[in-house]
């Protein structure tokens, strides 16, 4: 349980780091080097901008209904939508955490999978 509330502390610090729009500072939340470049990850970005006003943070943001958490492979395996003003919702940030890394540095450890537009 504690782990758990550590691990959606983890995602929602991403959450805000890419709401800041401070890419460097979201890159730092990812043990592994980003499978997705800077330059594709800002064109993402500029994308979401393109028909959003910007990435809401509010507790309706972060509530549990918009993360999905499941254990897979000794990973668990995380998806986050990202809440708009309009609430259209149809962005997410996938992440991975693998247990075997989190246990031997006694903390969460978050690798990064995509941000992707849903269909």
């Amino acid at each position: 349980k504690a782990f758990q509330r550590e691990v959606q502390h983890a995602v929602h610090t991403v959450l805000k780091r890419l709401a800041d729009d401070n890419i460097d500072a979201f890159f730092a939340c990812f043990s592994n080097a980003p499978s997705i470049g800077r330059d594709q990850l800002n064109s993402q970005i500029d994308e979401y901008y393109d028909k959003h006003d910007f990435i809401r943070i509010d507790p309706e943001a972060r509530n549990k209904k918009h993360l999905n958490i499941n254990e897979k492979d000794g990973k668990l395996c995380v998806q986050l939508t990202l809440v708009d003003p309009d609430e259209f919702n149809d962005w997410e940030i996938e992440m991975a955490v693998p247990l075997e890394q989190c246990d031997k540095k006694n903390e969460v450890v978050l690798e990064f999978i995509s941000l992707n537009k849903l269909t």
